[in-house]
C-alpha cells in the first residue's frame, strides 16, 4: 500500500538518481507532504555497503525513516548506512524532523 501511495503521490514528480557510486545507486523523489521517497539499489554481484548523508538526498538534519518494504520505523539519523545483498533494494520514506 505504501509503495502505491508513493507512486501515485499528487505532487507527480518522477524520481531521479542523486548518488551513483560503483555498483550502488540512490534515487529520490519529493512527495507532496514534504517527505522524500528514497530507493537504494545494489547493481553488483557482491554484498555492498553505502553510507550517505541527508544532504546528499536533499534534506538537512535528522530525519524519521520508514522502511517501505517492511513498514518498520528506523531510528532518526542525519547519515544512513545501507547494506545490501547482490541485486538488493532498500526503499525508504524519509520525513524531516522539525524541532
Amino acid at each position: 500500500m505504501e509503495v502505491i501511495s508513493i507512486n501515485q503521490d499528487r505532487l507527480g514528480i518522477q524520481g531521479k538518481p542523486v548518488i551513483i557510486k560503483d555498483k550502488m545507486q540512490v534515487w529520490s523523489k519529493p512527495l507532496a507532504n514534504g517527505d522524500i521517497a528514497v530507493a537504494v539499489f545494489n547493481l553488483g554481484l557482491g554484498i555492498v555497503q553505502l553510507i550517505f548523508s541527508t544532504e546528499e538526498i536533499g534534506l538537512k538534519g535528522k530525519c524519521k525513516i520508514k522502511n517501505v518494504w517492511t513498514y518498520a520505523d528506523e531510528n532518526p539519523y542525519d547519515e544512513f548506512t545501507v547494506n545490501l545483498p547482490p541485486h538488493g533494494t532498500k526503499f525508504l520514506r524519509i520525513t524531516p524532523i522539525t524541532n
